[in-house]
């Protein structure tokens, strides 16, 4: 059998490669993908947040590594770069049972748009759980597959 399973082929340029993660992990797949630009084509947040927390890794940071770590910051510094790659964003969440959330990803697409970096907003009722992230998930594949 080739290599990449049955069909022989797994894509190696960037706009197939995808991170994303839910709640926390949401914040992190944003985080690290923002800090290492080349290396995904979209980058995923369901149900994440924004802005660094003094917790984990992070817990004793100090300011200047708190900034190295805040989505809102990277994406502004990084914005260039990623128009010129095509990076895109999936943000998503819950909009009824995860309310504080919701503003957050609304002021991250915000932030996306004012910065011209493609991204689709996916606001839907629901809460911040398995039901919610299930729900979105084809749409989350379509859109890191096919940008659209």
């Amino acid at each position: 059998m080739p290599r990449g399973g049955p069909s022989g082929y797994v894509r190696r340029d960037r706009g197939a490669w995808m991170l994303g993660g839910l709640s926390a992990g949401g914040y992190g797949a944003v985080d690290i993908g923002l800090r290492h630009p080349r290396l995904f084509g979209t980058l995923e947040s369901w149900s994440g947040y924004y802005h660094p927390f003094r917790d984990g890794s992070l817990r004793h940071a100090r300011p200047a590594q708190l900034a190295a770590h805040d989505p809102m910051l990277l994406t502004k510094r990084e914005a260039p770069l990623l128009r010129s790659l095509g990076t895109r964003f999936f943000v998503s969440c819950g909009s009824t049972h995860d309310l504080g959330n919701a503003v957050l990803a609304l002021a991250f697409a915000v932030r996306l748009s004012a910065l011209r970096l493609p991204h689709l907003l996916w606001l839907r009722p629901g809460g911040h759980d398995g039901a919610f992230w299930r729900a979105q998930l084809p749409e989350a594949l379509l859109f890191g597959l096919t940008g659209r």
